[in-house]
């Protein structure tokens, strides 16, 4: 019962720091795209809240989907 727990909770560390990381990596890499825009292009910098709607929705499912693939790999190096 107790290494079930451990796996469990393993299991949602990995997924949510996962969420976290790649949330903290889509926010950056669209503040360095819209730097580029308005250095080169001479574009207006827009942090509008439609675009981090999206960035926070791709970072849950992607954060998702590579925490259980860290979760599997690390589950088959522990059998």
């Amino acid at each position: 019962m107790n290494r079930k727990i451990n796996q469990f909770e393993y299991f949602l560390v990995t997924t949510i720091l996962c969420v976290v990381a790649l949330f903290i990596m889509g926010l950056f890499i669209y503040c360095i795209g819209e730097c580029i825009i308005w250095l080169f292009f001479g574009g207006d910098f827009l942090f509008s809240i439609e675009f981090l709607k999206k960035i926070i929705k791709a970072s849950l499912w992607a954060g998702l989907v590579v925490g259980i693939g860290a979760w599997f790999e690390e589950y088959k190096l522990r059998r």
